[in-house]
């Protein structure tokens, strides 16, 4: 057990550290593009309409994770994995047309709709490369990629910010290069996948995938996102973009931890599911999870009280004041019960309790969306009370993770 539990903690160790170093260069691209002097007159729409992206991104791969991670985590072979690969590149592409969509929506440069959607595309198809390469306990060379890729990232904006070039369409590109180059280092595995998928089409194989776990895991991902994003949609859509400007600013400041414990939960999926089939004891592994996790949540908090006492512009230009504190004190509450929520989470998927889980979460997401909308539409929530919403949130957050944890303690065929 002990040696097991220093193989769980040094592996951890890596992939916190690659996924650290990603969270920062994506929040340090946003704020650098919201102070760049390439595009002084429009920074603040640069700066939604890259949060925008991110939170799109995040979507797409969130559903990636649930149409074909959730599936590949219970059907770990070569077959599944080529089939599952080749219906992740046409996810992939579709993603792609619909960000360049969205960022026409938005108003973007058409070089920075081609160049996100390309990056966007290219991301998708990493992801997927990373749970293949995770499966295979191959979690060193994962992490080194993603740590060589965030120092590129990095240098490579600051040298863009520095030279006063820095564009949303420059990120646009920069990120899509570099995925690109990072795929290019898998270009065996690549191979390997796409030979054995041009060997037969396995449609009933996707047909039982879909109804076991496809299914669920989707329903349940759509909820979440429903959840935790349809507020900002809606208070956009009621106050305009100005609305949702200061929460976009501190769910940003706030962003590391959740990209964080993403790409943990990629390396945690794997191994509380082979805990799970062997039938290993899981309470070390789920501590563990909790306590990597609450570390994660202080880290970034104490991040975030260091940007805002000692450099408070480069969070919000206009200045910091005690609504935006209280927005940022709400925001980290929400974020640690977010994060709270992912130990049942995965507990449930490992046992291949999907439709569980999703049935479990969709009462609170659509109860947030419709009192969210009743707010507004009754003029309860005017533009400068957004943190009235984010309240709302944290209500059924905590009630999303007391009933999870329920879940859990019962067997599985009493639910």
């Amino acid at each position: 057990m002990l040696r097991l539990l220093h193989c769980f903690a040094g592996s951890v160790v890596g992939t916190a550290t690659a996924q650290a170093a990603l969270a920062f260069v994506t929040a340090l691209q946003a704020f650098l593009l919201l102070h760049s002097t390439a595009n002084a007159v429009n920074n603040v729409l640069a700066f939604g309409q890259f949060s925008l992206t991110l939170l799109w991104l995040g979507t797409a791969l969130s559903l990636s994770s649930a149409l074909f991670g959730a599936p590949l985590l219970i059907r770990q072979t070569k077959r599944a994995s080529a089939l599952f690969w080749q219906l992740q590149l046409y996810f992939a592409v579709g993603c792609a047309l619909m960000s360049a969509l969205l960022l026409w929506l938005w108003q973007a440069p058409l070089a920075a709709q081609i160049g996100f959607a390309l990056a966007h595309g290219l991301a998708l198809a990493r992801s997927l490369l990373k749970q293949l390469q995770q499966q295979r306990q191959q979690f060193r060379r994962v992490a080194l990629q993603d740590l060589s890729y965030a120092t590129l990232v990095c240098t490579l904006t600051l040298g863009l910010f520095v030279s006063a070039q820095l564009t949303l369409t420059a990120l646009g590109w920069l990120n899509a290069l570099l995925l690109a180059l990072l795929l290019f280092s898998d270009l065996p595995l690549i191979r390997q996948l796409q030979r054995l998928a041009s060997q037969r089409w396995h449609r009933p194989l996707w047909w039982r995938a879909w109804q076991q776990q496809a299914k669920a895991a989707c329903g349940g991902v759509l909820a979440i996102e429903l959840l935790a994003n349809s507020y900002l949609y809606l208070l956009g859509a009621w106050h305009g973009a100005a609305a949702v400007a200061p929460v976009a600013a501190a769910a940003l400041l706030f962003r590391p931890v959740g990209v964080l414990l993403q790409g943990m939960q990629q390396q945690w999926r794997p191994q509380l599911r082979q805990a799970v089939v062997t039938g290993r004891v899981q309470a070390p592994l789920l501590r563990a999870m909790q306590q990597l996790s609450l570390a994660a949540v202080l880290g970034n908090a104490l991040l975030a009280a260091l940007l805002l006492g000692f450099w408070p512009t480069l969070i919000w230009p206009a200045g910091i004041d005690q609504p935006f504190l209280w927005l940022c004190l709400l925001m980290a509450l929400l974020t640690a019960l977010r994060a709270a929520r992912q130990t049942p989470v995965l507990l449930l998927q490992a046992k291949d309790r999907f439709a569980v889980l999703a049935r479990a979460q969709w009462p609170f997401a659509a109860g947030v969306a419709a009192l969210v909308v009743l707010l507004l539409a009754t003029g309860t929530v005017s533009a400068a009370q957004a943190d009235r919403l984010v309240l709302l949130l944290i209500v059924a957050e905590a009630g999303l993770y007391l009933q999870l944890q329920r879940l859990c303690v019962k067997p599985a065929e009493k639910t």
